[in-house]
């Protein structure tokens, strides 16, 4: 005999359809919902109710935005001949919380991935192309950072022939590697030959700078 009520077994499987959320996790958020006042689970729910109308893409970049035109497009003082590429919006706010990107962003909705059904034509690499095409400034370069995944690669190789025809776009990524702080020992080999690959000039300190030995 089931003697849940059919009203809680609706919010689980309402839950449930969230990503990684099975039905007992589903089951758990139900049952802290229903031991919260009355207002949370209300106010998530007004929240859930607004997502239409308040958030949309922007129509340049195709960022998560409340307008058609997110803050980042319309700020002037971005530089608008460095465009870098993500997958999804969360990543350009990763990027965008560092503080140390003044670009442009373009988000491609994913990644190509055959065997997921995903390709080149269901992300947004046409209105990249089209945003290069009629850049005023030229676009001068285009910062890939896509995950170092096989998905990622095939993503990253298939931009790079796409937008080929553009004789003076240059095309980097972000150095991958050893996060800061990291441990050689601790590193997977993977990571640190990226981190190898990726090596730059490392400013050496004249010897007037140097730590005197005690």
């Amino acid at each position: 005999m089931e003697i849940r009520p059919q009203s809680f077994l609706r919010l689980v499987r309402a839950i449930s359809r969230l990503p990684t959320l099975g039905t007992k996790s589903a089951t758990r958020v139900a049952l802290w919902l229903l031991s919260q006042p009355p207002d949370i689970p209300r106010e998530i729910a007004q929240a859930l109710i607004e997502i239409p109308p308040s958030l949309t893409r922007c129509r340049f970049c195709h960022i998560l935005s409340d307008e058609e035109e997110c803050p980042v497009c319309r700020d002037p003082s971005r530089n608008s001949s460095l465009i870098c590429v993500v997958a999804e919006s969360t990543d350009a706010w990763r990027i965008e919380e560092t503080g140390s990107f003044a670009g442009l962003y373009h988000i491609l909705g994913g990644l190509i991935s055959p065997l997921d059904g995903i390709g080149p034509s269901q992300l947004h690499i046409d209105s990249l192309v089209s945003r290069i095409s009629n850049s005023s400034p030229s676009v001068e370069e285009v910062l890939l950072a896509l995950p170092g995944s096989t998905e990622g690669q095939a993503t990253a190789g298939y931009l790079r022939d796409t937008l080929s025809h553009f004789p003076n776009l240059r095309f980097t990524r972000p150095a991958f590697g050893i996060p800061v702080g990291g441990d050689l020992s601790f590193s997977d080999p993977a990571s640190l030959q990226e981190a190898l690959l990726s090596r730059r000039p490392m400013d050496i300190p004249s010897p007037s700078n140097k730590v005197r030995a005690t």
